[in-house]
């Protein structure tokens, strides 16, 4: 097969304090840079809400959450290019950025493994930064339409640095795709129905604004501009009116990521203001809570702290001002709110060396996941093993693969089935990599075809796929086809779903089923390369060369890096003894990728037949 595709379920994005008081001043600086007067303000929802709330709209502006994303501007952002490589030496690749007539950038390297070998080079456009530089921010690095998560990042303050992802055992280097669910917690613009995710080339997100949490407010400021000000129902949201449930839900859209969001709806936009988020999804934590924490943890470390078990109607504004950025709050403000309801707490601490409610007990430490910021631990309590907190990167809390779905509290109900539980954690066990334990729990599930058995969660598109992916990485391809089947029944228009059981159905020589799906995809997205991947295999299980080229020509024309397929091109031209042809195509193939599987021997067997 050229690759399977990927059911990804995406990250999120918090604003981080200063670890310092150097670096809060350096911070503060880097965000009056990027604040606009409030009418050159991007949206014009904020515009028009600034003309009643100027004040408020004014502290908005300041804060990280109203600069989320935005166009590369040198002359707003604190991140500047720099000449030096940095490398990294585990995937021995060197990234710097660098600025040209067409704006910045990122440019890749990597030495050629012995003389007479193509080095690997690579260039990148830069056009959207995705956050707001208070700490830091990520670059998405372009390529024929496809957005990757550039693999170096800028820390205000420190420089360029390696991205989070290239930490891992495996690097993804230039190959880290951004999809619309990545850009959700950081903008309100619904990302479009692409195919592939990464597709993204037009869009155009538009940063976080007053609607993402009072939603949409036309009708709103109708009633203000006709003066009906004693109106009973104002038209807008206030989120002081909802449950502290409803509150805290606005809060963890964006700020309780997990290590697994399932998605109830395909079709659904990021919850609305005031809808329930476990309506929408279901979020997979831990089930033993570690002492160290990830970067977009808030709300799960929030919700593990005694003093919120204990307090009904606490809620994220009980201690934030949600419109005043926390780095520009004052001590007194915050120390405050804890003094609420610890007003008998009698003083202690070093007020002179700094210390507060809350550097004591929401210490500041550097995330398993994000490892050259510090932001505060908000599990609220005494940390009396703060020294011995595990340091260096990991991608997810639990390394034992237990989860559970996330409740505020443990008297919260979830409303689901046994089955429905069983299907959450079979699912997540398969996007982590637990293949062993995905199949066992997919296996005491109702079997793929038996759809007289699903409750509602075993009726997510979602589910299908994951068990068929599973299965086929058990080569159990039957099951894996009915499975891709059972996907289609639930959604018929799922591209992945048809790929994936095309490139199965081509290895069971089902080749005409195999074609039909790939032209209704191709159909269905014309700029979608996989489908003539799909009609390139059948072609060459034909020995149809006028159609292998064909499908050749039109994957590479929607997108020219794909190793893969240059690879598999290679291969065909050696095998026919069009050997100088297969050199470019292969030496094409190692440009893209170098590490690409059997694809040195590869080159060295062609350059044998040329000797």
């Amino acid at each position: 097969m050229l690759g399977l595709s990927l059911w990804l379920v995406a990250c999120g994005g918090s604003e981080p304090t200063p670890s310092s008081e150097s670096d809060k001043t350096q911070s503060s600086a880097a965000a009056v840079r990027q604040h606009l007067p409030l009418s050159e303000l991007p949206l014009a929802a904020d515009r028009a809400c600034a003309e009643c709330h100027k004040d408020i709209v004014a502290q908005w502006s300041l804060h990280g959450m109203a600069d989320t994303l935005g166009v590369v501007d040198p002359a707003v952002i604190p991140a500047v290019p720099d000449p030096a490589w940095l490398r990294n030496s585990q995937s021995g690749f060197a990234y710097r950025v660098q600025e040209n007539a067409k704006g910045w950038q990122l440019q890749a390297i990597r030495e050629a493994p012995q003389p007479g070998w193509p080095e690997f080079q690579q260039g990148r456009k830069l056009p959207y930064r995705i956050g707001a530089g208070v700490q830091a921010m990520s670059f998405v690095a372009e390529s024929s339409g496809r957005w990757f998560f550039a693999p170096i990042e800028y820390y205000t303050g420190k420089g360029w640095e390696p991205a989070p992802q290239e930490f891992g055992a495996t690097p993804s280097g230039l190959h880290h795709a951004i999809t619309g669910e990545c850009i959700s917690c950081h903008s309100d613009t619904p990302a479009p129905a692409v195919y592939p995710l990464n597709a993204l080339a037009d869009f155009r997100p538009q940063p976080l604004g007053c609607v993402t949490c009072h939603g949409s407010g036309m009708e709103h400021v109708q009633l203000m501009q006709k003066g009906e000000t004693a109106e009973v129902d104002l038209k807008i949201l206030y989120p002081g009116d909802l449950s502290s449930e409803l509150q805290l839900d606005l809060c963890a859209r964006c700020h309780l990521e997990g290590d697994a969001r399932i998605k109830f709806d395909l079709n659904s936009p990021h919850p609305a203001p005031g809808e329930s988020l476990r309506e929408h999804r279901a979020v997979m934590v831990a089930k033993e809570a570690s002492d160290d924490f990830s970067f977009v943890s808030q709300v799960r470390r929030l919700a593990l702290s005694e003093c919120f078990q204990n307090s009904p109607e606490m809620t994220c504004t009980t201690c934030h001002n949600p419109h005043l950025p926390p780095r520009l709050q004052d001590t007194a403000t915050r120390v405050k709110a804890c003094l609420e309801c610890h007003s008998g707490v009698k003083d202690h601490g070093n007020s002179s060396a700094g210390e507060d409610c809350i550097s004591c007990h929401m210490p500041q430490r550097k995330p398993y996941d994000l490892q050259a910021v510090e932001i505060s631990d908000h599990k609220i309590g005494i940390h009396p093993h703060r020294s011995t907190v595990e340091s260096g990167f990991r991608p997810i809390e639990s390394l034992s693969g237990e989860w559970e779905v996330f409740r505020y509290r443990a008297s919260d109900r979830l409303g689901l089935a046994a089955q429905e539980l069983q299907a959450l954690d079979a699912m997540t066990l398969a996007e982590k990599g637990f293949q062993e334990r995905a199949v066992a729990q997919f296996d005491a599930l109702p079997a793929p075809g038996q759809f007289a058995a699903y409750l509602p969660i075993l009726q997510l598109p979602q589910f299908h796929f994951l068990r068929g992916r599973t299965l086929t990485t058990d080569g159990r391809t039957s099951e894996a086809i009915r499975a891709y089947r059972d996907a289609l029944y639930f959604a018929p228009d799922l591209p992945e779903a048809k790929i994936n059981l095309a490139w199965l159905l081509i290895d069971e020589q089902q080749l005409e089923e195999a074609e039909a799906l790939a032209q209704e995809t191709a159909a269905l997205f014309p700029a979608a390369e996989a489908p003539w991947n799909v009609l390139f295999l059948i072609a060459s299980k034909r020995e149809d060369q006028e159609a292998l080229a064909n499908a050749a020509n039109a994957s590479l024309e929607r997108q020219p890096d794909q190793p893969l397929l240059l690879q598999a091109l290679g291969r065909i031209y050696l095998a026919s003894g069009q050997f100088p042809t297969a050199r470019d195509r292969l030496a094409d193939a190692f440009r893209l990728d170098p590490d690409l599987p059997g694809l040195v021997e590869d080159i060295r067997q062609v350059a044998a037949k040329m000797r």
